[in-house]
């Protein structure tokens, strides 16, 4: 499973987050801004020190998506680090499992073959009428049950369009200030950091320590 960050307009994402969901997510990473026209810009790399030079130099003031793969289906290598272009202007960010979805190239991942189907439902359209269809009932209808317990992020000149799971806010109890508030694809992907929690931890732990001396000690 992948991670997605949303950064929101005035705020950064935290380099020492970056590098602890690297950990478990180091298969690539992808980036998605806006030019001054509205236009989806996208960089791609396969190594943290690129990913946290590229995070650093975002604009604070501007909305930017980051991809972080962790390779489940099809092989780790530049071709298939997110976000995919459907497209041109269009741009596809995956995080879960498409297990229904068998690429046609073995070394293709399930998420490429979503981006291929997607280029087929959408070709003959003008740019236009495809942002009309991504944002329709009937193709979150057609595309939900295909997706089931995933995250798919269809990116385009007119923002951003989540089919699938909900986002998850970076709580107080998980990292640090600089995070909280930030949504995230999922809590599973990267290690809680939070000096209240380990506190709490080290609480608990000397209490169960000195509970076992307690019921150990001779009588």
């Amino acid at each position: 499973m992948c991670l997605i960050i949303h950064k929101p307009t005035g705020r950064a994402v935290c380099p020492d987050f970056l590098a602890n969901a690297w950990r478990r997510n180091g298969h690539g990473w992808g980036i998605v801004t806006w030019d001054a026209d509205g236009h989806p810009q996208a960089r791609r790399g396969m190594r943290l020190p690129e990913l946290l030079a590229q995070a650093a130099a975002l604009d604070p003031e501007a909305p930017a998506l980051l991809h972080l793969r962790q390779a489940t289906v099809g092989a780790v290598n530049l071709a298939m680090v997110h976000p995919f272009e459907v497209r041109p202007g269009l741009w596809l960010m995956h995080n879960g499992s498409i297990g229904s979805l068998r690429p046609r190239h073995g070394h293709h991942s399930d998420t490429a073959e979503l981006a291929r189907l997607l280029a087929d439902l959408l070709a003959g359209q003008t740019d236009a009428q495809a942002r009309a269809t991504l944002r329709s009932e009937g193709f979150a209808r057609l595309i939900g049950p295909l997706i089931h317990g995933s995250m798919v992020l269809l990116l385009d000149r007119d923002g951003v369009v989540r089919l699938g799971r909900e986002w998850h806010r970076v709580a107080a109890d998980e990292w640090w200030p600089s995070m909280h508030g930030i949504e995230v694809s999922n809590a599973r992907t990267w290690r809680p950091h939070c000096p209240q929690r380990w506190r709490q931890l080290w609480t608990d732990l000397r209490w169960q320590a000195r509970h076992w001396r307690y019921k150990l000690a001779p009588t």
